[in-house]
């Protein structure tokens, strides 16, 4: 099954988010893996791998190259709800 068509069976599950960052991440699709980490932190905010992760996803292609896919924005969303792990994030790499 396609991944596309599994997230739609299975919207609010934080652990399928996760590991399908995780696969984004290791083929090298940046945008969808910090979709999924976003996504996974949506979720439960308390999960510290998908916080690191997402961290690393940034930190590894640098703070532009997120910037330009969107990354910022998704974290200022995360922010605007009220999410810690985006704030941290955004101070760490948006000073």
């Amino acid at each position: 099954m396609p991944p596309s068509r599994a997230s739609e069976l299975v919207p609010l599950d934080p652990r399928y988010h996760g590991r399908l960052a995780d696969l984004a991440r290791v083929a090298g699709d940046l945008p969808a893996a910090i979709g999924h980490y976003r996504r996974t932190l949506a979720l439960n905010p308390q999960d510290s791998a998908a916080r690191t992760a997402y961290a690393e996803a940034v930190r590894r292609y640098g703070a532009a190259e997120a910037e330009q896919i969107g990354a910022t924005a998704d974290l200022r969303a995360l922010i605007d709800t009220g999410l810690d792990a985006g704030r941290d994030i955004y101070r760490t790499y948006w000073p």
